[in-house]
């Protein structure tokens, strides 16, 4: 049997990937869309409505929601470095999947 969580993000837009996501969200749970383009076609009754689930999507941030959320941050002197678990160079990648998928990492920002 698949491994399903509680909540799955979806970030690619593929149409696989898309339903993908919303299977492997276990009965009650999440599912986010915020990959940018694509379909998806979803069996509502089987994926949905028997497993009582929640699909949601967020649309990134404009720079002026960027910009408002940097002065939230500022103006309240949030340490966002807490927020982040690993730091990474591009070549690192790989590696930094690798711990994020295991749970041995969270939040990370790939430093260019």
């Amino acid at each position: 049997m698949a491994s399903v969580s509680i909540a799955s993000l979806e970030t690619s837009g593929a149409s696989s990937a898309r339903i993908a996501a919303v299977r492997a969200t276990r009965i009650w749970g999440v599912c986010c869309f915020v990959g940018e383009v694509g379909d998806v076609t979803i069996n509502v009754s089987p994926d949905m409505i028997r497993r009582q689930m929640t699909i949601i999507a967020s649309w990134t941030f404009s720079t002026v929601g960027q910009a408002d959320c940097a002065k939230f941050i500022a103006e309240r002197g949030i340490d966002v470095d807490r927020v982040y678990t690993g730091r990474w160079s591009r070549d690192q990648a790989a590696e930094a999947y690798r711990l994020i998928d295991q749970c041995i990492d969270g939040k990370g920002v790939f430093l260019m």
